[in-house]
């Protein structure tokens, strides 16, 4: 893409400019070129500055932040680069809210992984400076980290521009300016963009409508991208619940487990945790709010089906104590929560695992001084300092990364900003639905105007054409979106993915049909609103799977079809005007009987409630009423039914459902039904049929055609029916003719024809018309004359070439037995499509039904208009009118002539039926044949049809469809709302009104209404408002949240608005309760009198904190002198004693203040009696007090004032100024503009920027108010409206005097009595408080003197090293820099412990000692060339305390600082050891044994970390081959290729130890063993252990040992595993215990062919490794707290609770309670720690009650416990094993049946009998039947009745066994024993002599089996 002033487009395809339409209404478009300059690589050395909307001191919204570069690379920087100063405000807006050419946008890629976009500031052609800003809603701290603006790190920005284009012309933008660029690159287009102000016609730019908002689609494409999610592209997620607590406490440790299916795909988790009260700290000493934070420790063990979990402390984003940590913190004081990310990838695969989360900070408000900071998260340590920090795990979530694009689903990912919207929205969609197949020649209405749809695409080359084009048959290759219902319903059918096209193919659907009924849903039909639309659309939202037939049903209702299967097609049939095709008669229908039903007329419906889908109403559901009220009238009676409109988006289409459903259930009322013959057969659903029923009036107007005559006409039919004509009517006969023709199914049409035009009308016969551009015969059939017989061939030879045969034609004839299609053709010469045997002449007839169809459906007239045309394949009616008065009769039959002839003659017995009309009517009389509509035909038997029909009118559908009717008119005053959103209201603004006397703050917020959306003129405001709603988070102790106001409101007022970050919104709601978005405004509250502080009039606070209090002078020259008592002072705010600072003592005016012009006779202010008193006040302006001079200006005499000439306006101002000149007490800000009633002010340049609430200011000289809301340095809003006329020009003043409310004060009343005497005796008094003295409001505190001074303590040694041993290592000189802050001149003193120039008491080495320049000293306090390394002693710091003193005041002890500054110590753990298994391998000819190592052989050198970790990597003499050989020992590292003869043979041996490398002698090798040749090589490294309490390694096992490689095993010469030869050395590690601290660890290589090896001990050369420390033991750590809790039983022989027991002492050694009333010894009516045996005869109650309790500090004996009621709580409860001894259970009056014993489910005892049958058991022996009952005895293994036992000795049953349903494999055992069936022994299985026998009860009649017997 060449960007110049034509910019050509290679890869963007425009239909139309319409898309562009760059008119203002919609707004300008840019051609946005991304990326147009760039890479630009820059640095940053500061942290971001956060940005505000608002006045810059208010600092109203916080609103993103700004970030100074310094570019290092890349392109060069321009000045065009920088932002438009039209393009923000003065709030840093710095987003795209208002484009203009060559507007420039930024992307900026920090290097810790952030993407921001934002705009660039500060640029200048070549140079190297710029600031970067955004309004990333963001976290600044969550996409800046510190290490990104280090000063090092480099970040890349893109930068891409904006082009405004003047036009769009096919492939070509023109731009409005020259391209200030060429370059190729991507490029994209804006949308709309608005102009920043504007009119009703110019309308305001509309700003994202929420922002914060994103979205992105996905239109359901198999290869579509997965969206992006808030949790990442494709990601779905899992909720965690296994949790083991919600809370986070210090040091309390949460584990999270994750198991289960899903745990091992979960490749991240999140975890969010909330701050319910907030997270801030608070000085409770002045109740200062700052940042504090929280850390947390997160351990993961991951689950790989190991035994044991280990924890890996995972990285965070920050460390506490050199432990990461995750952390978050900031200033927040409402609710707030954080979020964790962790990433597991790394750690996959596992099955599952498992968090462990400790928080390391305080969260407990009580802990005083354990307050982190944030960020940094060090301790305060001021223990006036709170946390508000308590925490709970909100959730837990497990993200799984699948990336799923959810092919085939079109799918929507919005994120929504939290500040925006306090819930989750309601959302909706207006979409477009799927997209289908349409026919070949269709052009969607969407593709067209939006109304009509056309039948003009070429189906070759896909051109729209002007003229419709022919079908072919066939669809479109892409599929398009329609609403089109017939299409719908198609790709509903044959879709296999969410249809039915698993069953149904295109073949099996009558897709002609469908092409004709799409036709007639396009055509187009009174809107009702004066225009029109398409008569059906489909508009459908199918959201589960359903019962196909239903839904297809559902669909056909649209265009108000029936589904059908017929003729292997599967079809719908619509209602709509068609001719009738058959005549039915008494003549030719079964019996001569037809069956009429009808509704009745008090059922019929005349009421329908249609429900459809408004657009207008967001497609909500609405009804529409459509009735008749004739037939309610009529009636007396109302029926009224609901009704869906399917799919139905249009007011006018549900009308007209509405009206064909009234009109169906009103005048189709009847039914008839009948049989028939075959004749009728080839009739469906859907045709029309004329029945002329004779029996109902007895006039015989239907019979059979005689003959016919087509010469004269005229027709003689079966009967003589002349009597029945009467005169004043008219007469039809309608004839049944044998006919396959093409009828018009319209009112009219001209058709162009071989013989010209022809005018036709509703049911003439069509034959010709054009097709393609030509005139064709529609009906595709033709002949052919058989050349040469064909014998069995598919080869055929006609007389002549005829080109009306196409290839698919279906041919009949003499000769063709089957379905037979032409294949080929060539000429004369035609190919079949089956073998056929024809005879030389025979006629051929060849037909394509497809190819007629497509003809008809492409048919036009002479317009180009598409014809309605009908095809009928077996009989027509044609009707003609009779000339009844030349009726003739013969022989009982008449003949009657006719207007014209018929097309074809009927055949004598065609039925014929007549129409009686009145003359000039046109409604039929009763005689008359009447239509019906066929909806069911079925073959009820063979050769006889069913059908039923409903009566039929062609009046219907005009009715319907084309009667002119028009919808409700339009209210002028409320328009019906239209579907465009409903506008927000405008202008949103905080006035500020803070009264000192009041919690919290006050504040009002103010709006305007919205715009109106149309024209109507009645208001300017939007036509459709109701009311507005409010929406806060300020708190239900602010105000009720949400709030309502009418729509003539404008403003809501706030009081006890509490301090923080506060979103107030307003949402216009309109009459139909339809929401615009809510239009947000924040505001930062901090309220500036929000303490508990006296304040004055005014709010200035009533004193403050000194360190020496005030005077005023009454004598000498002094006299009228106010002054502090030592010019040096210290002074502070109440609010805050930390922000303390000193005067400036060369400065008088921070330390005095002259008084004297309250004597001044013009001074405004008086009190007292009389007023003799000249009364004001002395104030602090802090800010000075420590100014430079002359600048500390700190002191003022102030006086408050009620302005009457301003309106009452109160406010504060500098008297002494105010004498001098009263103007001086205020100062000009500039001219502005008001308006009448209104409280903005604005202004033509920037002045108000030095405003701030709420200050007083005045315009003119009649009119004050206070400043309520700074907008911009150009608008501000005033606490009170503008009373006068509308002006400009006025001038605009604020009060001189500018106070800070929290940090300004008042001194101290002062005031003059003119009548009073000074100390010198004359006249005049000054004093503190009014009169002749009083006190000033300050607070004295001396120890402020220490304020402002401190000591800053350096060392070039931070702490000291020592290795594990407790060496120091690196030693070097330690040094200290002392630097004295906010001192005169300084001087030092350091105390320390034993070192050089150190004093170890404060009486030597003075102040003085130290030479101090600036009042900086650097000192030496060790040397290392003459002191001995200083001891790691516990780890203990040196500690040393600096002093410093003002020289000139060396004993004021309140001018001293002290600091203490310790050196760390820092010792090395113990390493953990690493172990390796190495080998060497060797060929030989010769067997090689032990001594082919030797002392000789080197040791080697075997790295076991870093690179080549575990392999050998140095050897002490000699050197490593390039072929890995061992100096020339001939022993390698890796096996070398076997020689002639040759075998390889190996030695192991195990590398162990704690460094990072490990050596091996040569004894430590293995025996060689045979590595080639022999069975296979086994190898292990062997491990043994052993405690000790020593430091020292123990010695190797003394004898040598066998290592059995089957099992594992160790053992010695005694086959032992332990004991003799080990030397104490074990094969199982134990754990490091107190008196056995120490776990050593040695290692050996067992390798051998053989099944064992032998390891030698120091018995020998030893080959086990050097024994490592491999654990130790840890310091026990400090008992913890127990908690107990458990039950006291009570058996009472009452029935009433007992009380609790008085005694509560439980004891940790019994594990019992004791005390008054408990008693274990006891029975009833007593306490006791267990339960008694419950006694089911006794008549006593049980009781119990629980008690729990903590020890309040840790290995008490006993505690006392709390009982959790104050009376027992009733039970009967068995834990754990209940038994039952003897009883009752017995026999001849000995216990027979042990004990029973109850266990949970289980329950074991002797025997189980039958209620009152216990002594019924019968012999206690096998095979015995029970006397009575049934009896389970479970000790001897017997089921036992009367009737049947099972035991031991088998099983007997007496009586008949009777079964039935045997299945399976029945076997009958027994030797010698036979089987009887039958009362006569009928079947013997007789099983002695192996035979069956049956017989009739005397003579067998079967034998089977021994037949000898």
């Amino acid at each position: 893409m060449e960007t110049t002033g034509q910019t050509h487009i290679d890869d963007l395809k425009l239909n139309d400019n319409s898309d562009f339409d760059l008119d203002l209404k919609f707004g300008k478009k840019f051609l946005v070129i991304w990326g147009a300059y760039g890479p630009i690589k820059a640095t940053a050395s500061a942290a971001p500055t956060p940005s505000y909307r608002g006045n810059t001191t208010t600092n109203t919204v916080k609103e993103g932040f700004s970030l100074a570069f310094t570019r290092t690379s890349g392109t060069a920087l321009q000045a065009s680069f920088n932002h438009p100063t039209d393009n923000t405000t003065a709030y840093g807006e710095t987003n795209f809210k208002n484009i203009v050419n060559g507007s420039v946008r930024a992307s900026l890629r920090m290097a810790s992984g952030a993407r921001i976009s934002g705009v660039i500031t500060g640029a200048t052609d070549g140079g190297s400076t710029f600031t970067f800003q955004t309004q990333d809603k963001r976290l600044e701290s969550e996409l800046v980290i510190p290490s990104d603006y280090n000063g090092s790190t480099e970040h890349t920005f893109f930068l891409s521009i904006y082009l405004e284009i003047a036009s769009i012309s096919g492939t070509t933008i023109t731009l409005a300016q020259n391209s200030p660029i060429s370059l190729t690159k991507r490029f994209g287009i804006s949308s709309p963009q608005k102009p920043k102000t504007g009119t009703a016609s110019d309308p305001i730019e509309k700003i994202h409508k929420y922002p914060g908002t994103s979205f992105q689609f996905a239109p359901g494409t198999v290869e579509q991208e997965p969206l992006k999610t808030l949790d990442g592209v494709g990601s779905s997620s899992v909720t965690i619940s296994d949790i083991s607590s919600t809370t986070l406490d210090k040091d309390s440790q949460i584990t999270i487990n994750a198991a289960g299916t899903q745990a091992s795909l979960i490749d991240e988790v999140k975890i969010v945790i909330s701050y319910p009260a907030g997270l801030y700290a608070i000085n409770e000493d002045n109740g200062d709010k700052f940042a504090t934070g929280a850390a947390y420790k997160i351990e993961l063990s991951v689950d790989r089906n190991q035994t044991s979990q280990t924890f890996e402390v995972l990285d965070g984003n920050a460390t506490l104590n050199n432990t990461p940590v995750f952390s978050h913190g900031g200033d927040y004081r409402n609710a707030t929560t954080f979020e964790f990310r962790i990433g597991l990838e790394q750690y996959q695969p596992y099955s599952g695992f498992t968090l462990r989360m400790t928080r390391l900070t305080n969260h407990d408000s009580n802990a005083k001084g354990e307050v982190p900071r944030y960020p940094g998260l060090t301790d305060t340590g001021n223990t006036d300092h709170m946390i508000v920090g308590e925490a709970g795990i909100t959730s837990v979530t497990g993200l799984i990364k699948e990336k799923l694009n959810f092919a085939y689903t079109a799918y929507a990912s919005i994120k929504f900003w939290s500040q925006t919207f306090n819930s989750m929205p309601k959302r909706s969609y207006e979409c477009f639905g799927l997209k289908v197949k349409v026919p070949s020649n269709y052009v969607t209405r969407e593709e067209n105007d939006g109304v009509n749809s056309k039948y003009t695409r070429n189906v070759s080359t896909g051109v729209i054409e002007t003229t419709p084009q022919f079908w072919d048959g066939n669809f479109r290759s892409e599929l398009v979106y329609t609403d089109n219902p017939a299409w719908v319903f198609f790709d509903i059918l044959q879709n296999d993915r969410y249809g039915l096209g698993d069953f149904l193919k295109q073949e099996d659907i009558d897709i002609f049909t469908l092409y004709k009924i799409a036709r007639h849903c396009d055509e187009l039909v009174p809107d009702g609103k004066g225009g029109q639309e398409p008569r059906f659309r489909a508009n459908i939202y199918l959201t589960k799977g359903t019962d196909a037939y239903k839904v297809l049903k559902d669909m056909a209702t649209i265009f108000r079809g029936i589904l059908y299967w017929t003729d292997a097609k599967f079809l719908a049939v619509i209602d709509e005007k068609k001719e009738p095709i058959y005549n039915f008669t008494r003549a030719n229908v079964i019996d001569g009987q037809f069956s009429f039903e009808s509704t009745g007329d008090k059922t019929r419906i005349n009421q329908f409630v249609v429900e459809w889908n408004n657009p207008e109403s967001d497609y909500k559901l609405e009804p529409i009423l459509i009735e008749d009220k004739e037939n309610q009238i009529r009636t007396n009676k109302i029926r009224s039914e609901k009704a869906v409109a399917f799919g139905c988006t249009s007011y006018g289409q549900a009308l007209r459902y509405g009206r064909w459903k009234l009109w169906t259930s009103i005048n189709q009322t009847e039914i008839i039904t009948f049989s028939t013959a075959v004749e009728a057969s080839f009739l469906s659903p859907g045709d029309i049929i004329n029945v002329q029923n004779d029996a109902d009036l007895g006039i015989q107007f239907a019979g059979r055609v005689s003959s016919y005559n087509a010469g004269t006409p005229n027709i003689t039919i079966d009967r003589d029916i002349n009597a029945n004509f009467a005169g004043g009517f008219t007469y039809e006969i309608a004839v049944l003719l044998p006919k396959r023709t093409i009828l018009l199914n319209q009112d009219s049409a001209t058709i162009a024809t071989s013989g010209g035009n022809v005018s036709k009308t509703r049911g003439e016969e069509i034959t010709e018309a054009t097709v393609q551009g030509s005139v064709k015969t529609l009906i595709h059939s033709t002949t052919g004359t058989v050349n040469g017989a064909v014998n069995n061939s598919k080869n055929v030879t006609l007389d002549a070439s005829n080109s009306l045969i196409t290839i698919g034609d279906t041919i009949t004839g003499t000769g063709i037995d089957r379905e037979v299609t032409v294949a080929g053709i060539s000429g004369t010469s035609l190919t079949l499509s089956v073998e056929q045997t024809i005879a030389d002449d025979a006629t051929l007839t060849f037909e394509n039904t497809d190819t007629t169809q497509l003809n008809i459906l492409s048919a036009v007239d002479t317009s180009g208009n598409a014809l309605n045309l009908q095809l009928e394949n077996s009989t027509i009616v044609e009707t003609r009118t009779l000339t009844t008065g030349s009726t003739s009769t013969s022989n009982g039959r008449n003949t009657i002539p006719i207007d014209s002839a018929f097309s074809i003659a009927p055949t004598a017995g065609a039925v014929w039926a007549i129409k009686q009309i009145p003359t000039g009517g046109t409604q039929a009389t009763e005689a008359s044949y009447k239509p019906y509509k066929i909806l069911n035909i079925t073959e009820s038997e063979d050769g006889i049809f069913s059908i039923t029909g409903v009566e039929y009118y062609e009046a219907k559908f005009d009715a319907v469809d084309n009667e002119e009717f028009t919808l409700a008119v339009q209210d002028p005053l409320f328009p019906p709302e239209l579907v465009e959103e409903v506008p927000r209201p405008r202008n949103l603004k905080i006035l500020r009104e803070p009264e000192f006397n009041k919690p919290g703050e006050e504040l009002s917020l103010v709006w305007e209404a919205p715009l109106a959306l149309g024209t109507s003129g009645v208001t300017p405001y939007y036509e459709n408002l109701a009311e507005f709603e409010i929406t806060h988070s300020f708190g239900p102790q602010t105000a009720p949240n949400p709030i309502r106001r009418d729509l003539n409101t404008r403003s809501v007022t706030f009081n006890q608005v509490p301090e923080g970050t506060h979103t107030i919104g307003v949402q216009t709601i309109s009459r139909s309760s339809r929401r615009s978005a809510i239009e947000n405004i924040e505001i930062q509250i901090d309220d500036i009198f929000n303490d508990d502080f006296k304040r004055v009039w005014g709010g200035i606070v009533r004193g403050g904190f000194s360190s020496v209090d005030v005077d005023v002078s009454n004598s000498g020259g002094d006299k009228g002198t106010l002054r502090f008592d030592s010019d040096d002072f210290v002074a502070a705010p109440f609010h805050n004693p930390q922000l303390a600072v000193r005067n400036t003592t060369a400065d008088a005016n921070s330390f005095s203040l002259d008084l004297t012009p309250l004597a001044n006779a013009n001074y405004p202010q008086q009190t007292g009696p009389g007023n003799v008193y000249d009364w004001g006040y002395a104030f602090m302006d802090f800010s000075k007090l420590d100014a430079s001079n002359p600048n500390a200006d700190a002191i003022k005499l102030v006086a408050y004032k009620r302005d009457s000439t301003l309106g009452d306006l109160t406010y504060w101002y500098d008297v002494t100024k105010f004498l001098a000149n009263a103007n001086n007490i205020w100062t000009s800000v500039g001219n502005v503009s008001v308006t009448q009633g209104s409280p903005k002010v604005t202004a033509s340049s920037s002045i108000f920027g030095s405003l701030k609430v709420p200050e007083a200011i005045k315009i003119g000289n009649a009119f004050g108010a206070k400043v309520a809301y700074v907008e911009s340095g150009t608008v501000l809003y005033l606490d009170r409206s503008w009373t006068a006329a509308s002006a400009t020009g006025q001038a605009l003043s604020k009060q001189e005097l500018d106070i800070d409310y929290k940090n300004d004060f008042i001194i101290s009343p002062v005031s003059y009595h003119a009548a009073g005497t000074d100390d010198d005796g004359s006249s005049g008094r000054y004093g503190l408080g009014g009169g002749n003295g009083g006190n000033s409001f300050l607070t004295l505190m001396p120890e402020l003197e220490k304020q402002g001074r401190a000591i800053v303590v350096d060392s070039d040694v931070q702490f000291l090293e020592y290795n594990a041993a407790e060496a120091q290592q690196s030693a070097a000189d330690i040094n200290l820099t002392l630097q004295a802050v906010g001192f005169q001149e300084a001087e030092f003193q350091v105390t320390g412990t034993g070192f050089n120039f150190v004093s170890t008491a404060a009486s030597s080495f003075e102040f003085a000692d130290l030479t101090v320049t600036d009042n900086k000293v650097s000192i030496k306090i060790h040397e290392t060339d003459d002191q001995a390394s200083i001891a790691y002693n516990s780890a203990a710091p040196l500690s040393f305390t600096i002093t410093a003193r003002e020289k000139q005041f060396p004993n004021a002890t309140n001018r001293q600082a002290t600091a203490v500054y310790n050196i760390g110590k820092i010792r090395e753990g113990s390493q953990g050891n690493s172990t390796a298994l190495v080998y060497l391998y060797k060929n030989s000819t010769s067997a090689l044994t032990s001594s082919d190592i030797d002392s000789n052989f080197p040791t080697v050198t075997v790295t076991l970390s870093g690179t080549g970790a575990g392999t050998i990597t140095a050897i002490s003499s000699g050197s490593i081959s390039g072929a890995g050989q061992i100096a020339s020992t001939g022993w390698h590292k890796t096996p070398q290729t076997i020689g002639t003869g040759e075998k390889a043979y190996v030695v192991a041996a195990t590398a162990n130890g704690t460094g990072s490398t490990d050596t091996i002698a040569f004894g430590e090798w293995s025996d060689p063993v045979q590595f080639t040749g022999s069975d296979g090589l086994n190898s292990a490294t062997v491990e043994l252990f052993q405690l000790t309490n020593s430091t020292n390694a123990p010695s190797d096992p003394n004898q040598t040992l066998t290592y059995t490689f089957a099992d594992g095993t160790l053992k010695n010469s005694s086959n032992a595993t332990s004991g003799t030869g080990f030397n104490s050395w074990v094969s199982q590690a134990s754990t490091p215990v107190a008196n056995n601290k120490y776990l050593w660890k040695i290692t050996a290589a067992a390798i051998s062919s053989a099944a064992t090896d032998t390891i030698v001990g120091s018995n020998g050369s030893s080959e086990w490794s050097d024994a490592i420390l491999a654990a130790q033991f840890g310091a026990e750590g400090a008992a913890g707290l127990r908690s107990i809790q458990g039950y006291l039983f009570y058996e009472s022989t009452g029935t009433s609770a007992p009380a609790k027991p008085t005694g509560n002492t439980y004891s940790f050694s019994t594990g019992l309670v004791t005390g008054t009333g408990i008693n274990d010894a006891g029975t009833t009516n007593v306490w006791r720690n267990t339960p008694r045996p419950q006694d089911p005869a006794a008549g006593t109650t049980q009781w119990t009650i629980r008690y729990y309790g903590t020890e309040a500090s840790a290995s008490s004996s006993t505690i006392g416990v709390v009982y959790s009621t104050n009376n027992g709580v009733s039970y009967t409860n068995f834990t754990g094993v209940v038994t039952f001894n003897g009883g009752t259970f017995s026999q001849g009056g000995n216990a027979v049946f042990n004990t029973t014993t109850i266990d949970g489910s289980n329950i074991t005892t002797g025997r189980i009998s039958s209620v009152g049958n216990t002594s019924q058991y019968g012999t206690d022996l096998d095979g015995n039947f029970a006397t009575d009952g049934t009896h389970f005895d479970l000790t001897n293994g017997r089921i036992r009745s009367p009737d049947f036992y099972i035991d031991g000795s088998g099983a007997k049953f007496k009586g008949t066994i009777q079964a039935s349903n045997f299945t399976g494999t029945n076997t009958l055992s027994g030797s010698g024993n036979s089987v009887t069936i039958g009362a006569a022994s009928q079947i013997v299985l007789d099983g002695n002599n192996q035979q069956i026998k049956i017989t009739d009860g005397s003579n067998t009649r079967v034998k089977l089996g021994n037949l000898a017997v």
